[in-house]
Order: C-alpha cells, then structure tokens, then sequence
C-alpha cells in the first residue's frame, strides 16, 4: 500500500479488549503456560509444583521489591490499560524510508512524542501516515496492541505492573 504524493493520512483505531481472553495463554510449540494453584507441592509431567508463600519475603532487599501477586482478571483491576507499540519496520530503501515517518495520536488527535502509549480496554486512538514526496511511497508499519497491561493506583495506593508477552 502506498501514499499518493504530500499528504496526511490518519487512521482511526478502536480497542475494545474482550476480558475473557486478556488472560488466556497462548502457548508456543514445546512450552506449556505457568499454571498457578493453592495446592501443596502436585505432581504435574513428572515435575513438582512450586510454592508460592505470599506471606514471605514482604520487605524491600537491596533495592529488590517484592512481588505483588496478582490473581485477579484484567477487568478487576482499577484503573486498567492496555500498551499500544507502533514500529515503522521500513521498506529497505533508504530514500523511500527517509520520506515517510508513521506516528501515534491521542484521542484527543495530540501527536504522542514516543512510539508506546497506554489506551484504557474500550477505547481509540489514532496512527497517521505522512508522506514528504510527490510520487506514490510504500510503506511497513507495525502496530501491537496489549504487550503489556498496567493499572493506576490500587485500592491500597501501590501502583500494578505485568508484562504479557
């Protein structure tokens, strides 16, 4: 797909995350998803479970904070949002490449200045595509949506942070 000549395109981006599968696994071939129970120590394909023991090491050691265990859905946490990752992955053609430049708008159509923003679960957002030559210029771009979920501040004033690749 190309642009035609100097112009601005910009594209509308709807999220609308399903709460049902924010928290599904998607597994690759030869790994299995970590699975988290309350049982002691169960046999799974011949290995040992872990323990998890939430009521230990609850202190701040050499600037290692604690984990926060999080069992809830991504719909039960206050304040939810979801990364929105925009990478221009180019053409190869550095004199195509050096006349297109792709960056991500708020909903309020504000330039963002980097290439991540957080957008909460039902939301928008916009990419535009400019061009900076008369002729027809094609492009690559890249755009993921929910790397990674964050939350703002919690019931009890911590802040929530998991990274879903």
């Amino acid at each position: 797909v190309g642009l035609f000549g100097k112009e601005n395109h910009f594209v509308r981006v709807n999220v609308n995350i399903n709460t049902d599968y924010a928290f599904a696994c998607f597994e690759e071939p030869g790994w299995e998803c970590a699975r988290m129970t309350d049982n002691d120590m169960e046999v799974f394909n011949t290995y040992y479970t872990g323990v998890v023991d939430e009521n230990k090491d609850l202190t701040t050691v050499n600037t290692y904070d604690p984990a926060l265990i999080s069992r809830q859905g991504l719909a039960t946490l206050f304040d939810s949002y979801v990364s929105v990752d925009l990478e221009n992955l180019k053409t190869g053609n550095k004199y195509i490449d050096s006349w297109f430049d792709v960056r991500l708008y708020n909903k309020e159509r504000m330039e963002h200045p980097y290439d991540k923003m957080y957008v909460r679960m039902n939301d928008y957002f916009y990419i535009g595509f400019h061009a900076r030559n008369t002729k027809r210029l094609p492009y690559n771009v890249k755009c993921v949506i929910g790397r990674e979920y964050i939350s703002g501040l919690g019931p009890e004033g911590m802040r929530y942070r998991n990274v879903n690749m």
